[in-house]
């Protein structure tokens, strides 16, 4: 569902290549909110856009993301409530495609994101863990021709770790990315332990792998699944508990499978549902 609505989102902001390339997404994307995206059909979110962009400030003005708190135009470039500027803003860049999930360690000091460049990543935010430079925003920011913003400078954090997903499920450091069109390697889902030690992600090849969040590395592959993951779960349990640690995961494959984290033996194996497993 999240990825459909993200493709409603990116067609409604579709338009024809002046220059003759065919489609393409417009330079001063808008925004959608979740609203629009439930209850419109595309033609209809095609015109909401296009409406915003009016209100925002006409031709040049656009309806984007501003950056500094004034470069969309007027009315804040169509998007609703106060723009942040980028001087409390830090961007956690590196991924090299989409970013289709994100998820808080339990002790809120990390996060870890998953992409279809197949790896995911752990940031470091409440650690000054990671690196951290300094980009200025030039006055004007990205709106072009709308109302002009004082120049401001964001932080721009680096990975700690980066969890790369290989076809065989084994660790490395040197997996090339995927090749354009391969969604094989795509991190769909992830979700911390509650103790925050492991991470386990969900991929598109269906294999659940467990890292470690200390240091990046990989400590189990569960592989059983026959289609892409796109749910994980962990079971919660007393922080003094000497159970072992289970993990739920679910499957295009119609099952959704109860593991020994522990161990990496299947607990229990439930093969009752009669469509896709895409959340729990």
């Amino acid at each position: 569902m999240q990825k459909g609505l993200q493709y409603l989102e990116l067609e409604a902001n579709v338009a024809e290549d002046p220059a003759g390339g065919g489609p393409a997404v417009r330079g001063d994307f808008a925004a959608l909110t979740a609203s629009d995206l439930i209850t419109k059909d595309v033609d209809e979110l095609k015109r909401a856009v296009a409406e915003r962009r009016v209100r925002g400030g006409g031709a040049g003005g656009g309806a984007g993301p501003a950056t500094n708190g004034g470069s969309g135009g007027a009315g804040g470039g169509g998007l609703d409530g106060p723009l942040v500027p980028d001087s409390n803003v830090t961007r956690l860049e590196g991924h090299s495609s989409e970013v289709f999930t994100v998820a808080w360690s339990p002790d809120g000091r990390a996060i870890a994101t998953g992409s279809g460049d197949g790896t995911a990543r752990l940031w470091s935010v409440g650690s000054g863990g990671g690196t951290t430079t300094t980009t200025t925003t030039a006055a004007g920011g990205a709106g072009g021709e709308g109302a002009a913003a004082p120049a401001s400078a964001s932080a721009v954090l680096s990975a700690s770790s980066i969890l790369r997903h290989t076809a065989e499920g084994a660790a490395t450091t040197t997996a090339p990315a995927p090749a354009p069109g391969d969604k094989s390697r795509d991190v769909t889902t992830l979700d911390w332990s509650p103790d925050g030690t492991l991470l386990a992600t969900g991929s598109y090849d269906g294999v659940a792998r467990l890292w470690s969040a200390a240091d990046g590395s990989l400590v189990r592959s569960l592989a059983r699944h026959s289609g892409p993951i796109f749910s994980l779960k962990w079971a919660k349990s007393s922080p003094n508990s000497t159970a072992p640690r289970l993990l739920l995961s679910g499957s295009v494959d119609k099952r959704a499978i109860v593991w020994n984290a522990d161990s990496g033996e299947v607990k229990q194996e439930f093969e009752c549902h009669t469509g896709e497993r895409e959340s729990f």
